[in-house]
């Protein structure tokens, strides 16, 4: 009893250290990007920039990340960047995702998708599939969370994405679990 509490402890210790780590990690990495953001005039640039922010910050501060994308948004629109508002508006859906807002995150994903489409950027259209059918295993509907990752997975295997992949074959796998088919 007493070597697992002890080891508990270590975990948990462990855990903790390493989410110091990782916060420093993005703390360096937001500073960073926050510098190149005040010295870049390119609005392209800027706005690639503001989404990279929304990335580093949607899974511990989605509401900041949130407000990096808009911006992102923003300038991609004044400066008719295709692909920067598609970004900016991948990564709004993400915040929603995150809050469980998978109605709001499905909407904005679906605007992302025919602008990714169009410039066949084949790795965005990878990760915004996975996340459509994300929400959609988040709304417990099984075969259209299903679709999309097959769809996420043909992507990744195209592009020979391993990581990627395995996410995406986590997913399938965690839905099966959920849906008790195994």
């Amino acid at each position: 009893m007493v070597f697992m509490k002890t080891n508990r402890i270590k975990i948990i210790f462990f855990l903790f250290c390493l989410c110091s780590i990782l916060t420093g990690q993005n703390k360096q990495k937001a500073d960073s990007l926050l510098k190149k953001l005040e010295t870049e005039s390119s609005d392209t640039t800027r706005s690639l920039i503001l989404s990279q922010l929304a990335q580093l910050f949607y899974l511990t501060l989605p509401d900041s990340a949130n407000v990096f994308a808009n911006q992102a948004y923003e300038i991609a629109k004044k400066s008719n960047f295709k692909y920067g508002k598609a970004k900016s508006i991948f990564y709004m859906g993400i915040t929603q995702q995150t809050k469980g807002k998978f109605d709001d995150a499905l909407n904005y994903f679906m605007q992302a998708l025919p602008v990714f489409k169009e410039l066949n950027r084949k790795k965005d259209l990878a990760a915004i599939y996975n996340n459509i059918g994300s929400c959609y295993h988040g709304k417990n509907e099984f075969s259209d969370a299903l679709k999309n990752f097959y769809i996420a997975l043909k992507y990744g295997q195209e592009l020979g994405d391993l990581i990627g992949q395995a996410n995406v074959n986590g997913n399938i796998g965690l839905l099966h679990f959920n849906e008790k088919n195994f």
